[in-house]
């Protein structure tokens, strides 16, 4: 990448893990639409979460900033710089703050899923090609810091569906919200266990992927929901071994 594409899509990477957090607040500062946490509360199911489960965006945030602040370093020096990783980086940052934006102005819906299925997808794209990357550092630093932001994603995206379908259609009940719950879960679990291989065992991904999915287990312990309860936690277990899995493979290559 030369140096003058390579400064804006730095620049943009930077505004870009800027903007993330400031657009949580934006509902608070204009007194318009409905925060995100106000959104789920009213629209959550056994798949969301538990309440401390959510500050992992807290590690996220500071680490997409840290990205940015460390693609633009190299960039200024004239070091080798993450490349396509980058841009598929900036589209999951972009996705992000979409979603987030939607989600307080307009309301947690399929277009809500979509963004952010496209950023985990997009996030994904970036750790793959990072782990990838001859270039060395400039790879380890996409995969360092998109990779958390993947895997945490690849699980929401999945309370998305969740809570858009009982926006529409209301909450079920019972056995049922159960199966559905069971269903959804698995879903996330084979994806993640699938996309941990993609990403050569990302140790960043599978951490927050199984972070997700504990999140999930912990609730519905509380909640009395056994069936969710175990796949959350069988799918954090597939998680983990697929990617120790994948690791070993790439490790010996």
């Amino acid at each position: 990448m030369t140096a003058r594409p390579g400064l804006l899509r730095a620049a943009t990477t930077l505004a870009l893990a800027t903007a993330q957090p400031m657009s949580t607040q934006m509902a608070r500062w204009t007194g318009r639409g409905t925060t995100e946490t106000e959104q789920a509360t009213a629209t959550e199911g056994p798949v969301t979460p538990v309440g401390w489960a959510f500050v992992i965006w807290t590690p996220l945030f500071a680490g997409s900033l840290a990205y940015a602040a460390t693609d633009l370093r190299r960039v200024r020096a004239g070091e080798a710089v993450s490349g396509a990783a980058g841009w598929w980086a900036n589209a999951a940052l972009a996705g992000n703050v979409a979603w987030s934006l939607n989600s307080q102005f307009r309301r947690l819906d399929e277009v809500s899923v979509a963004l952010i299925l496209g950023s985990a997808s997009a996030a994904t794209v970036s750790v793959a090609l990072a782990e990838r990357d001859p270039e060395g550092a400039a790879g380890a630093a996409a995969s360092r810091y998109i990779g958390p932001l993947a895997g945490w994603l690849c699980v929401a995206g999945f309370a998305n569906v969740e809570t858009t379908r009982n926006l529409r259609r209301g909450r079920p009940e019972g056995e049922d919200a159960d199966r559905g719950a069971v269903r959804l879960v698995a879903a996330a679990a084979t994806v993640g266990s699938a996309t941990a291989v993609v990403v050569r065992g990302n140790p960043g991904f599978a951490v927050a992927a199984c972070w997700g999915l504990a999140g999930i287990a912990m609730k519905a312990l509380r909640d009395g929901r056994a069936p969710v309860a175990t796949a959350a936690g069988l799918g954090a277990l597939a998680v983990a071994t697929s990617s120790v899995v994948a690791r070993s493979v790439t490790a010996r290559r």
